[in-house]
């Protein structure tokens, strides 16, 4: 059975989401903020480095301490079902667990048991995805969905009538996850992969790419190469202190052009377009 390490970092008041990006980088898995400035974060017993949380503790400009404990994974959902709550994005779209009874009035209802994986519209990054993703007319277009997670935006590609979905990810876990995501929520034209799998070149219409900026850095020749001419591209999981360097390495060669940044918090977004 694999345990999980629960942690409770304090003294991060002003910079929780840069500590969350750092923590995503050495495989801290989930993650509940508090009102009093308390993160909560999670990580598998034998993948926690101490070492590489040191130094990711050091980038944050903040004096940050944590205390640990040992949780079994057989307790995993229970943290998550008495922390996770619906969201709603706009007039939108509701995210749900399939043990909320919540129901309101929006065009989409996503239906997301997270477990161990990350997209539930609780973080700056995936609700901002959500939003420009209404921007968009996906109808009958080809979507690749790169680190897929939960399966959420994946899922909301098939609800806005997008034709074929490929999501791509790189923990078993996750893509366990986001099969039963895609099940629960009656998809029919998702296709979920390891991110080996090889995407084709010139085929996407559309590229959602939620993830740290080192994996955005990595797959910048792969996205540029798979988008289909006049396709369009929405990279978050950026901070706004790394926007440019991304805005550089995207469009360095002219290949995308910027065709939209949103904001949310520390957060960014960028809406690219294949010439």
């Amino acid at each position: 059975m694999t345990n999980y390490l629960e942690f409770k970092f304090t003294g991060c008041h002003v910079h929780r989401d840069i500590l969350i990006a750092f923590l995503q980088q050495v495989n801290f898995e989930g993650f509940n903020e508090s009102v009093d400035g308390e993160l909560t974060a999670y990580i598998a017993e034998d993948e926690f480095n101490k070492p590489a949380l040191t130094d990711s503790l050091t980038r944050v400009p903040e004096s940050i301490q944590y205390t640990f404990d040992t949780l079994p994974d057989k307790n995993w959902n229970e943290v998550w079902e008495s922390n996770f709550e619906p969201i709603i994005v706009d007039d939108f779209c509701l995210i749900r667990a399939d043990f909320h009874k919540t129901t309101v009035n929006v065009e989409h209802t996503i239906t997301i048991n997270p477990k161990q994986s990350f997209g539930t519209g609780h973080h700056e990054t995936t609700f901002m995805m959500i939003q420009q993703m209404r921007q968009l007319d996906l109808k009958d277009k080809s979507v690749y969905d790169i680190g897929t997670g939960t399966g959420i935006l994946a899922i909301l590609a098939e609800k806005l009538g997008a034709k074929d979905i490929l999501a791509t990810e790189n923990d078993s876990k996750a893509i366990i996850n986001a099969h039963e995501n895609i099940g629960v929520n009656d998809c029919h034209r998702v296709q979920i992969e390891d991110h080996n799998y090889p995407l084709d070149t010139n085929q996407a219409d559309i590229v959602l790419a939620n993830i740290n900026m080192n994996v955005l850095f990595e797959y910048a020749p792969i996205i540029k190469l798979v988008t289909a001419a006049g396709g369009t591209v929405i990279l978050s999981g950026i901070l706004e202190s790394q926007l440019a360097s991304v805005l550089k390495q995207y469009t360095f060669d002219d290949i995308l052009v910027k065709k939209n940044v949103r904001q949310k918090g520390e957060w960014c977004l960028v809406q690219l377009e294949k010439k």
